[in-house]
């Protein structure tokens, strides 16, 4: 029989290579995981009140998703309305800021050391500062938030994603209704003397 920590190592690898290879469906589970966490307090205390387990999850959900519309429908447009705003008016925000950029640097640069103010050329600084946020424009604004979404998104097809999505409510449904279930399966998996410490 191979040693334990052989084994300990054998399982652990395979594990992280399982993980790997089923990322998107790990990352699923995971985050459907933690939704129902989030949500065991309220749905416990409903259930408290005399609703079943089921009832009061589907109680939350349906609030939860009420809450989601209400803020597609009132929210998400007036960020967008105002990101296009801010792409428009973003060159004359930098021109405004420019006049009070300049005296703030200046008075940073009087409580600076001697030996520092020598050695900086801080009206050099301040034109290449500018010079910098004068090409910063809405369209690079756009670029940016492009960019960080396309790199969240790497790796997943929109497709799946939208699945996922599609997913995500049944599977925080069956983990929350099954939660006391499943946590005395992990607790029950620990020794005995090591039960009060994780509880």
């Amino acid at each position: 029989m191979p040693p334990l920590w052989l084994m300990t190592v054998a399982v652990v690898v395979g594990g992280v290579w399982l993980v790997v290879r089923l990322k998107e469906l790990f990352v699923l589970l995971l985050v459907g995981y933690f939704l129902a966490y989030a949500i065991d307090p309220l749905v416990s205390r409903l259930e408290r009140k005399g609703l079943s387990r089921a009832t009061a999850l589907s109680v939350v959900l349906v609030g939860f998703l009420a809450a989601l519309v209400l803020a597609a429908v009132t929210a998400i447009p007036t960020i967008i309305d105002e990101f296009h705003k801010l792409s428009e008016n973003l060159s004359s925000y930098i021109a405004t800021s420019k006049d009070k950029i300049g005296p703030v640097l200046e008075r940073g640069k009087a409580l600076l050391p001697d030996a520092i103010q020598a050695k900086v050329d801080f009206d050099d600084l301040t034109g290449s500062i500018m010079a910098m946020l004068s090409q910063v424009s809405g369209d690079t604004v756009k670029r940016v938030g492009n960019a960080v979404m396309g790199t969240l998104m790497r790796g997943y097809s929109r497709a799946l994603t939208l699945v996922n999505v599609a997913l995500l409510p049944f599977i925080v449904f069956y983990l929350s209704v099954d939660m006391p279930k499943l946590h005395g399966f992990f607790y029950n998996l620990f020794p005995i003397t090591k039960r009060a410490s994780v509880g």
